[in-house]
C-alpha cells in the first residue's frame, strides 16, 4: 500500500488533523509560519478576531522535526 492509499484509508476527521498537523509542523520548519501566531491567546481572539487560533492549536506540534515528541504526538494522533 503506497502512502496515498494509507492516507486515503484514514477516516475523514483522521485525515484532516494529522494532514493540517504536518502542514503546521512543515510550515513552521521552513519559516513560512510563525509559531507564535498559532497558538491559543485568548486576548486575541476576543479582541482582534484572530479566530484560526482556535484550530491551530489544536493541530500545531511544538518541537524540531526529528524530535521524538513530535513523532510520537503524530503517532497518537493515528491511534485514536
Amino acid at each position: 500500500m503506497d502512502p496515498f492509499e494509507w492516507f486515503q484509508s484514514l477516516p475523514f476527521i483522521t485525515q484532516s488533523w494529522f494532514g493540517a498537523s504536518v502542514i503546521l509542523k512543515v510550515g513552521t520548519t521552513l519559516d513560512l509560519l510563525v509559531p507564535t501566531e498559532l497558538l491559543f491567546d485568548w486576548y486575541r481572539i476576543r479582541t482582534k478576531f484572530e479566530f484560526w487560533r482556535i484550530p491551530t492549536s489544536v493541530c500545531y506540534v511544538h518541537g524540531p522535526v526529528n524530535d521524538f515528541y513530535v513523532l510520537f504526538s503524530l503517532y497518537m494522533i493515528l491511534m485514536r
